[in-house]
């Protein structure tokens, strides 16, 4: 007797057995029982947050895998803002671009886990973009071994309008008097924070970058500091948050350098050279209380400005920029991969206003 067999992947097999009929189809049966499932989960019964999920594993099978911190920061948005809402558990096949805009505007006026106020157009931004929009585009694609996508119809976010931004500019030291009242009160708060504050203004250093200075960052014989190394996530890591690190050379003034060389004395080449009283990395926590009590200092002294770590950058960026320092030495003090990304950063200062002053006087009388 010949037996035809068809294959989950169409093939067909024509055999032939000696067996009964009854005994034939028991056999078969009871093979089948014992095979895995070509496919345990149907495309259309896995849900948003499933797809969430694997394409987060995904990313980190990659070799270049997120880093710690973002992962941290993608494993939070899947577990709060998409496993609990509706749109989590929609079928990925089936959801709809109205679906998404519905959980797009939840998001909008879904009140933070710490303060006050709601999560904000950048957040959800950040929340759409980063997670949740590209891992239903990846689940348009075909399995690796060739399953079908969980998802044949355009992504439910194409088409679908992005929540307007707000835009923040940060409060910037804008005279040379200021930059002196600034540096004179930081020094009143805690002078060990304020070495770390004073860098900071210096260098244009990021936040994760100036925390993890350490002696091999330091030429006193050209007076440049070089940011080798920076944390993120807790983790310190080698080279910037640009990737150009070789370019991250600073000249610093001569006190300051004093300062650092001092700090550096004994200390092995990877040592750091600002650590809090216990010995470990400044926590953002604890620099960032400091900066409340400097605000309120700041104000009796007439500088009424939300001033943050990020401003002290956008300050000497400013800075340069007043002093005609060209735009790609300004690049690569700052650490940018393009001199447009400069812009963002310029504020119009003291030295800037009297440049442009001087200039527009002398137009006007000739």
């Amino acid at each position: 007797m010949h037996v035809v067999l068809v294959g989950s992947d169409g093939a067909v097999l024509k055999v032939e057995s000696r067996l009964p009929v009854a005994e034939l189809a028991r056999f078969v049966h009871d093979a089948a029982a014992t095979l895995p499932a070509g496919n345990p989960t149907p495309p259309e019964t896995v849900s948003v947050t499933e797809v969430v999920e694997r394409y987060l594993e995904f990313k980190v099978s990659l070799t270049r895998s997120p880093e710690t911190r973002t992962l941290r920061d993608y494993q939070q948005y899947l577990r709060q803002h998409v496993r609990p809402h509706a749109f989590g558990g929609l079928p990925v096949a089936t959801a709809t671009r109205a679906q998404a805009r519905q959980w797009q505007n939840e998001l909008l006026v879904k009140p933070k886990q710490r303060g006050g106020g709601t999560l904000g157009a950048n957040s959800v931004i950040k929340i759409r973009t980063s997670l949740v929009a590209p891992a239903l585009q990846w689940a348009r694609l075909p399995g690796d071994n060739g399953e079908p996508p969980l998802r044949t119809a355009p992504s439910p976010f194409d088409g679908l309008e992005m929540p307007e931004p707000t835009r923040f500019r940060a409060a910037v030291l804008e005279s040379t008097t200021e930059i002196r009242t600034f540096i004179d009160l930081a020094y009143q708060v805690d002078p060990e924070w304020a070495d770390l504050v004073l860098t900071a203004l210096c260098t244009g250093f990021r936040f994760g970058e100036v925390t993890a200075l350490g002696p091999a960052g330091l030429h006193p014989q050209s007076g440049d500091v070089i940011a080798l190394r920076r944390f993120s996530g807790g983790l310190l890591l080698p080279g910037t948050k640009s990737g150009r690190s070789q370019e991250r050379r600073v000249p610093v003034p001569e006190p300051v350098m004093k300062m650092l060389t001092q700090r550096a004395d004994g200390l092995p080449p990877d040592a750091l050279l600002f650590t809090t009283v216990t010995g470990g990395p400044w926590p953002f926590s604890s620099y960032w209380k400091r900066w409340d009590r400097l605000r309120d200092l700041l104000r009796r002294h007439g500088i009424d400005r939300h001033l943050t770590g990020h401003g002290l950058r956008h300050s000497l960026i400013s800075a340069l920029h007043a002093g005609n320092t060209g735009d790609g030495l300004v690049r690569r003090i700052a650490g940018h991969r393009d001199t447009r990304m400069n812009d963002h950063y310029l504020h119009l200062t003291a030295p800037g206003r009297e440049a442009v002053t001087a200039i527009t006087t002398t137009f006007l009388l000739q």
